[in-house]
């Protein structure tokens, strides 16, 4: 699948769109459909990084005039509803809404095809949202960029030459407790974790990851949380996923 959910930017090339070919055999329906129905039951696991797919770089900052310009081309009929409940009268709150509409987008898109996967499947779902920055020179630029929690779950902290220190071996020790529940239950649970609630009909939520583990809201306030969900149903889930 295609990574990142933001504009193109200006004069950039276009980006691949990988995408599986539904043959019928190998690839029955759109993976991207969740009420389609699954070829195999089980629980799934799914999520984010919180710094990957989003409308501008850290450290680098938005204009009210580009802000808007983004979210007109990316949203369309729906833009002007957005643009009310992202501030972006100055260049900080355009720069700190280009930061966040796309990581909210992408997060409730993702819960929401969650509380349809489970209706398909009779399956559990467990969304989450990693959000423990990964060390080094580059930090405060890229932060929890995409893959960076794979050598936490992998547990080779030691093999990357990077500044790892207390708190990301205990980010590391958690990753694996929960990666390991799931793999034996199909539940991400354990002693000392959080608890890791499914998708669920009642609320639209997520797992946070990290350094404050533990379930939270899908967006970062409610009202961006329903228009985004307004969004998705009338465009579907392909646009972010």
């Amino acid at each position: 699948k295609e990574s990142g959910s933001g504009p193109p930017q200006p004069g950039a090339p276009p980006r691949p769109r990988l995408v599986p070919v539904v043959d019928g055999k190998l690839v029955v329906s759109d993976p991207n459909d969740p009420r389609a129905a699954p070829i195999t039951k089980v629980p799934q696991m799914s999520g984010y990084n919180r710094d990957e797919g989003r409308g501008v770089t850290l450290g680098q900052s938005s204009t009210p005039a580009a802000f808007t310009a983004s979210v007109r081309q990316r949203f369309g009929a729906s833009a002007e509803k957005i643009l009310a409940v992202y501030p972006h009268a100055t260049d900080a709150e355009a720069t700190q809404s280009a930061y966040l509409l796309p990581r909210d987008a992408t997060t409730v898109t993702h819960a929401l095809f969650g509380q349809l996967r489970t209706q398909s499947s009779g399956q559990p779902f467990y969304p989450y949202l990693f959000e423990h920055v990964y060390p080094g020179p580059e930090s405060a630029q890229f932060g929890t960029f995409h893959t960076a929690e794979v050598p936490y779950i992998f547990g080779v902290l030691d093999q990357q030459g990077r500044p790892f220190g207390d708190t990301d071996r205990r980010v590391s020790e958690q990753l694996q407790a929960y990666w390991l529940s799931f793999m034996r239950t199909g539940r991400p649970e354990g002693k000392d974790l959080p608890a890791w609630p499914a998708s669920s009909n009642d609320s639209l939520g997520i797992m946070g990851l990290g350094d404050q583990p533990g379930a939270r809201a899908a967006a970062s306030s409610p009202e961006r949380e329903a228009v985004l969900r307004e969004f998705v149903s009338t465009t579907g889930f392909a646009a972010f996923l």
